[in-house]
């Protein structure tokens, strides 16, 4: 006497048995077994190494551009703190160019100004990680007449920085920032000859 059901149970496992053994056969596995396991940690693997670096240049690329945004924030406060200054440098010897010795005190210099505006003095933080040498600052501007002095914008051949020195009232000054923010990923521009991002910053004001 023949269980009931068994011929349909023992027909079922018998056509499990028979796929799997094709799916061996033909150099498959069954979906669920050890090969199957490593293929898919060995293919999720190669797709890691392939997407990290992608990965990396783009998160250095975000931190190249944002350094060079800061840098020309930083730039454009210099310039106005220059030029702040530099409104009442007319015929004024204690806010000289650059150079305060001999002069009486209290003595800011133009570039000195700017230099801690930017964190480039001692004991000062210097957020952008330049040195003093790696910025170029032009001052200038126009007299009441309209003559100009100094670096003034679009200024030819290598006049030196300076101040207005006579009609000067209701003239204007003009102060430049200007330095070049390295990039992390330079090394992968380096075929373009791109190295660094320049920033710029400049202000203007009306001279007393």
């Amino acid at each position: 006497m023949s269980t009931p059901g068994w011929r349909e149970w023992s027909g079922a496992r018998s056509s499990h048995a028979s796929r799997a053994d094709l799916a061996s056969a033909v150099g498959g596995s069954p979906p669920h077994g050890r090969r199957g396991e490593r293929r898919r940690r060995a293919q999720a693997l190669v797709e890691f190494a392939f997407t990290v670096p992608v990965l990396m240049v783009m998160f250095l690329g975000m931190i190249d551009f944002s350094r060079a945004f800061y840098g020309a924030v930083v730039a454009e406060q210099a310039a106005r703190e220059g030029a702040r200054l530099g409104m009442g440098a007319s015929n004024n010897e204690q806010i000289p160019i650059s150079d305060c010795t001999g002069v009486t005190a209290p003595c800011t210099a133009l570039v000195t100004q700017i230099d801690q505006a930017m964190g480039l003095c001692t004991g000062c933080y210097n957020t952008i990680f330049l040195n003093a040498s790696d910025v170029t600052i032009n001052i200038g501007g126009y007299k009441a007449d309209g003559t100009t002095y100094g670096r003034y914008q679009g200024f030819t051949g290598n006049p030196s920085n300076a101040t207005c020195t006579g009609n000067c009232t209701g003239g204007s000054i003009q102060v430049e920032v200007k330095f070049n923010v390295p990039l992390l990923t330079g090394f992968l521009l380096s075929r373009l000859h791109i190295s660094s991002i320049p920033v710029r910053g400049y202000a203007t004001a009306t001279l007393f």
